[in-house]
């Protein structure tokens, strides 16, 4: 009441000391990846996964939606008016489990996937822009002993705003996610049963 109040006394008289009056904050908009569809090849996955877990470097530990403005800067920056809803690691976990475990993790003793994500950024140059990500994905035994590994990248061509870095974070996780099943299934699981390593 008393900032509406003071506003029309400002119009009222032009009292230039009224630019100095505090503006109304803009709250930053929120984004998330939405729900993803589980991967019908997972389907084919006979042996258990234990847990899937996604780990970070402390740059991405905020919901801050970064970017680079050209594809060889070094320089980090963030949009001032859009937000993730939550840490790229914590986002990019939940849809990977909905889209590869959407029955959620083994109570039983299985293979472990460790994700760490190397890049979650919207890369410009000029009058374009792609979302980039890139990860490096383990898989360990029921003994915590490695399988095999593989570095992933999706760059997916988009719009040069905020929304459609959004929009093809989402295409590139639903990538990523098919793209890890079909590593998943080429793989021997042997060692993904419990009778191969002790459980932990």
């Amino acid at each position: 009441m008393l900032g509406r109040l003071l506003a029309s006394l400002c119009i009222l008289f032009g009292l230039a000391a009224c630019a100095d009056l505090p503006k109304t904050a803009v709250r930053p908009a929120l984004h998330d990846l939405g729900v993803q569809q589980p991967v019908p090849s997972m389907q084919n996955l006979r042996v258990a996964i234990k847990r899937l877990e996604v780990q970070a470097p402390s740059w991405f530990n905020s919901p801050a939606m970064q970017y680079r403005v050209s594809p060889n800067s070094s320089e980090r920056r963030v949009f001032s008016q859009n937000r993730w809803a939550a840490p790229p690691s914590e986002m990019l976990a939940l849809a990977l489990e909905q889209a590869l475990l959407p029955g959620g993790a083994s109570a039983l003793e299985g293979c472990r996937i460790q994700v760490y994500l190397d890049e979650f950024t919207q890369v410009f140059d000029g009058t374009q822009s792609a979302a980039y990500i890139q990860v490096r994905v383990s898989l360990l035994d029921t003994a915590l002993l490695p399988l095999a590994s593989k570095t992933f990248k999706e760059n997916m061509p988009v719009e040069p705003t905020p929304d459609a870095g959004v929009h093809g974070f989402k295409l590139g996780v639903q990538e990523l996610s098919g793209a890890l099943s079909e590593w998943l299934l080429s793989q021997d699981l042997t060692r993904c049963q419990p009778k191969h390593g002790a459980a932990r």
